[in-house]
């Protein structure tokens, strides 16, 4: 198990791939204290690995932890309370690939910390991520606001865990996702903006969404 602090809001800079294993349950654990975890090399983990942080990927990045069928954590923001999101450095083209297998996957949050912030461009200091694409037993998005510039699809269950009756928003190109439920015992709502193509599964099938909206509009310089 690797555990990285920082103390008085440092960044913590992942350059080189990282590959453990572990019979412990957690494999990684990166902890910036208000900081900005930057991650340029690829993770694999049997166990968990959790980034307790803002996350800015400095290249295309794959955390893997299906080996383990462990969880992947990605706040978008400290535990402390910042929120500066899940996004691309500023000025890069890169994608975000997490392969859990039938693990969890947190994104935007967690149910320890609530709700933080999710895919974005960090209010315009970096730049959107081009493709998310996340394989998992389920998906937890905590966010409400999610953005990434090319595709954005989920493998496995899609979970809309805020508690607090809230309504989502993702932007993407093309969106696909599995099954799509609200957290138990909540409504939270869904309204889906995409310039491709939309392919969900079963929606609502173990806790009914109190909306969803799917809205497919063309980008202004856009001459398909």
């Amino acid at each position: 198990r690797l555990d990285l602090w920082t103390n008085g809001g440092g960044d913590v800079t992942v350059s080189g791939a990282f590959n453990g294993t572990t019979s412990e349950s957690v494999g990684l654990y990166v902890h910036g204290d208000g900081g900005t975890t930057e991650i340029g090399a690829n993770i694999t983990s049997n166990a968990a690995v959790v980034i307790a942080d803002a996350v800015e990927l400095n290249a295309s990045v794959t955390i893997d932890t299906s080996s383990g069928n462990a969880s992947v954590t990605l706040l978008g923001g400290a535990p402390a309370g910042a929120s500066d999101g899940i996004y691309a450095a500023n000025g890069t083209t890169v994608d975000l690939t997490i392969t859990a297998g039938t693990g969890t996957v947190s994104l935007g949050g967690d149910a320890a910390n609530g709700t933080l912030a999710g895919f974005g461009d960090n209010s315009g200091n970096g730049s959107l991520i081009q493709n998310v694409s996340v394989t998992a037993g389920t998906t937890l998005l905590y966010a409400q606001t999610n953005e990434v510039a090319g595709n954005f699809t989920v493998t496995g269950g899609t979970e809309l865990a805020n508690a607090g009756n809230v309504s989502y928003t993702l932007t993407a190109g093309n969106i696909t996702l599995g099954t799509l439920d609200s957290l138990s015992g909540t409504t939270n709502g869904l309204s889906i903006n995409a310039t491709g193509d939309v392919s969900m599964g079963l929606i609502g099938g173990t806790t009914a969404l109190a909306d969803l909206a799917v809205n497919r509009w063309q980008h202004p310089h856009s001459h398909r």
